[in-house]
């Protein structure tokens, strides 16, 4: 005992309207610009990344250097020391050690100078870093949330459309915004 249904009718299937459309097109829009903005967001990191990057390998190559100049000042100094207690036993060579004691001391402290030069660049490069990665955390991201709230979500705009849209009935047709512009950038070109 099998009942039969009727035949059902076909689910009515709602046509977009020519402003679901629009507005469609118009959200398709924003978040295309919201793409590129993020891979020029992207883009930018990675180059300041990549300067990071670099100053941080230029920063290695000065604190090693500053190593090296150091570890040269520590070794001038032990030779100027040795070449003085030379003199002190030599007597009869007193002149040609105190001319190498001189001479090493002059070396000794270029290569100080040499190592404050480098600790000087060293903090400098740090600095830098540092400038650069708060540049970094700071304006990229106050940078990106300005040109989307200046762009695309004018909140005076949006709601005083919003509060006329509450105001229209739901059959009533679409019509001009007039000096918002929204309705123009969304049909597009004439």
């Amino acid at each position: 005992m099998s009942e039969q249904l009727p035949d059902e009718a076909d689910p009515i299937v709602p046509v977009p309207s020519k402003r679901a459309t629009q507005l469609d097109t118009a959200g398709n829009a924003i978040i295309e610009m919201v793409r590129n903005a993020a891979d020029h967001a992207k883009q930018d990191t990675a180059r300041a990344m990549d300067r990071v990057h670099r100053i941080s390998r230029e920063l290695g190559a000065a604190e090693d250097r500053a190593r090296t100049a150091e570890a040269e000042a520590a070794r001038f100094r032990d030779r100027a020391a040795r070449a003085e207690a030379e003199v002190a036993h030599f007597r009869d060579r007193a002149t040609e050690a105190e001319a190498a004691a001189s001479h090493l001391r002059d070396r000794a402290i270029i290569a100080e100078a040499e190592a404050a030069h480098f600790r000087d660049r060293a903090t400098k490069a740090e600095a830098w870093l540092l400038r650069i990665r708060t540049q970094i955390d700071e304006n990229w991201l106050l940078r990106l949330r300005n040109e989307i709230d200046e762009n695309f979500f004018q909140k005076k705009e949006l709601k005083e459309h919003q509060e006329q849209q509450a105001t229209l009935s739901p059959y009533a047709p679409p019509h001009d915004v007039g000096t918002m512009g929204r309705t123009k950038a969304i049909e597009g070109p004439a």
